[in-house]
């Protein structure tokens, strides 16, 4: 079945977990390729200590209107300690960027939280046009 990102992101808003302020360039892509598609964007980063090129969320409790998806931004050893915070925020959806940013550990946390996942560039979907080219070859 293919993936329908219209239904992930339901409530037209994401978490946009792992903004960067050491690699800000790839961070703000995706995040202004998510306004550009529609969607209210949360940036987030535990780190209060850095410098961020926008408004950055440091503590989940700072959102009213949670979000029910999430967009993971962040290496392996980082998500598996964020994916809890998630779901205790009642997050159940996360798309994570890439499949090296995963490890079988992480996906059966998920699961053990009831957390639907999916692996899947978020610009081959909402970013420009050489990235939904490369979605259309991946079948996105």
């Amino acid at each position: 079945m293919k993936f329908n990102v219209k239904d992930f992101f339901s409530d037209n808003q994401v978490l946009l977990v792992g903004y960067s302020s050491k690699s800000p360039h790839f961070s703000h892509l995706v995040y202004r390729a998510f306004i550009k598609g529609g969607l209210k964007v949360y940036p987030f980063n535990t780190n209060k200590n850095s410098k961020y090129d926008i408004p950055v969320i440091n503590d989940l409790k700072d959102i009213i209107n949670k979000p029910s998806a999430a967009c993971i931004l962040l290496k392996p050893e980082n998500t598996a300690s964020i994916i809890p915070l998630i779901a205790e925020a009642g997050i159940k959806k996360i798309l994570f960027q890439s499949s090296s940013d995963v490890t079988p550990q992480i996906l059966e946390d998920c699961d053990k939280l009831g957390i639907t996942y999916k692996l899947a560039c978020p610009l081959m979907y909402y970013g420009g046009f050489i990235h939904k080219i490369h979605g259309f070859f991946a079948g996105a």
